[in-house]
């Protein structure tokens, strides 16, 4: 009996956990009046306006987004200035600074992108120039940031309404101390440093190799949080590693061979430790997964994505309250694509 209340208790807590939203487009979302109109207040620059808390809650507000779903972006704009400027109150000054050494490849073009916007005048702001600039700004911030308490978080996982209007990433503020730790003083702050880092440590852990298969499962906005998993097996605590272990095992086939980016099993459950779980949270999470990796190998399964899924559907199943819950889980796709 205590183990199903715990279980239950870890089913419900998941959507917490992972913030997957179930607020309805009615309550977050009013159609804009036109989605080219101007979501700008004044003639002044758009960079202007990001500057300007009340000018973002206007854009917000115009953009058609209501209650929570407005303060999450208003909250996303916040921190990744504050990331990138490296200050609380960052100027509009510090934050060019902090993108200025972003020039090449994709993320050069992200940024060039991001400042044509910002270079309009805000009364040609559109939404879907607005939405991008957000969309830009936490993807840089989480990649070239420099406080370094901030992580970019999966974008998956961005509230139903948000990911309607087009808005790809959340953002969080690390609050697990140990994470905290790795983040500030392990991991590399240079994305091309942070790139060698996973691959040497995957090697070293004996968790495969950081090639062309294994980059095809890594999101370039999720290097920073697989980073956060690797360096745990080394400075977690004992809660942080018994999830480590469980995450590894359901990395493992039949042979032996443990390859946490597989595309043949392409889960990306280390997503788990930028959720800001509690040590409840992550035990749970950790003898669930030792359920699911033992019914996928009893099944002779490599991907555990049907084992994944057939033990919360089970879940949902034994309470039907959460059949919702579970579809939203599906549908999210927040571990597993």
């Amino acid at each position: 009996m205590r183990r199903k209340l715990i279980l239950r208790g870890f089913f419900i807590g998941l959507f917490l956990s992972t913030a997957v939203s179930l607020s309805s487009a009615s309550e977050d979302y009013i159609p804009p009046v036109g989605e080219k109109k101007s979501l700008g207040t004044g003639l002044g620059k758009t960079i202007d306006l990001f500057f300007n808390a009340q000018g973002v809650k206007a854009a917000v507000k115009k953009s058609g987004l209501r209650g929570n779903s407005a303060g999450q972006v208003e909250n996303f704009l916040k921190l990744s200035l504050q990331s990138l400027g490296g200050s609380d109150r960052p100027s509009k000054s510090q934050v060019l600074l902090g993108l200025k050494t972003i020039t090449a490849g994709e993320d050069g073009n992200i940024k060039r992108e991001l400042l044509n916007i910002f270079s309009k005048k805000e009364s040609e702001l559109t939404k879907g120039d607005f939405v991008l600039a957000v969309n830009h700004l936490v993807y840089l911030a989480g990649r070239y940031g420099v406080n370094s308490t901030l992580a970019l978080s999966c974008g998956a996982c961005v509230s139903g309404v948000l990911s309607q209007n087009g808005f790809k990433f959340s953002f969080n503020r690390l609050k697990d101390d140990k994470i905290e730790y790795v983040v500030k003083n392990v991991l590399p702050k240079n994305p091309r440093e942070l790139n060698q880092f996973i691959s040497d440590r995957l090697q070293r852990l004996g968790l495969g190799k950081m090639n062309r298969e294994a980059s095809s499962v890594l999101d370039k906005g999720d290097e920073k949080n697989f980073a956060i998993f690797l360096a745990l097996e080394q400075h977690g605590s004992t809660t942080h590693k018994e999830l480590i272990s469980a995450i590894k095992s359901l990395s493992t086939d039949s042979y032996g061979n443990t390859l946490v980016l597989n595309p043949e099993n392409p889960h990306r459950l280390w997503r788990l430790f930028v959720s800001d779980l509690s040590e409840e949270k992550m035990e749970s999470w950790s003898r669930a997964l030792k359920i699911i990796s033992a019914d996928a190998n009893q099944a002779g399964e490599v991907n555990k994505k049907d084992a994944f899924f057939r033990f919360f559907a089970k879940k949902a199943r034994e309470n039907p309250e959460l059949a919702d819950r579970y579809e939203v889980l599906k549908k999210k796709s927040c571990f597993f694509n």
